[in-house]
């Protein structure tokens, strides 16, 4: 997979976000979901989905203000709910580490 081009074209969508929130929780969940379970075709739907997406858009679903439903006529909404959830997760456990 790391020598898969469509997976170097989702790392480097992954790194080129606006905001600096949505480039570590993407680039997380790049390495950390996508890596292992995406075939080609999903890779090529979320490299449309980093393309595509709103910076403001992706911080909104990273920060749990709004649900991948939410842009239910814009995005990919499979893909859209992974990062949705790996977001949960990721806010979860940095909570956790805060407050440790």
């Amino acid at each position: 997979m790391i020598n898969n081009p469509l997976y170097k074209k989702a790392c480097f969508q992954a790194a080129r976000r606006a905001m600096l929130e949505n480039e570590y929780v993407i680039k997380g969940f790049v390495e950390e979901i996508v890596f292992e379970n995406y075939s080609d075709e999903k890779l090529e739907r979320l490299n449309i989905l980093l393309r595509d997406i709103y910076d403001n858009d992706l911080f909104d679903i990273i920060m749990g203000v709004k649900k991948h439903t939410d842009f239910k006529d814009r995005y990919d909404q499979e893909i859209l709910l992974e990062v949705e959830n790996y977001s949960r997760t990721y806010r979860d456990e940095s909570i956790k580490q805060n407050t440790k």
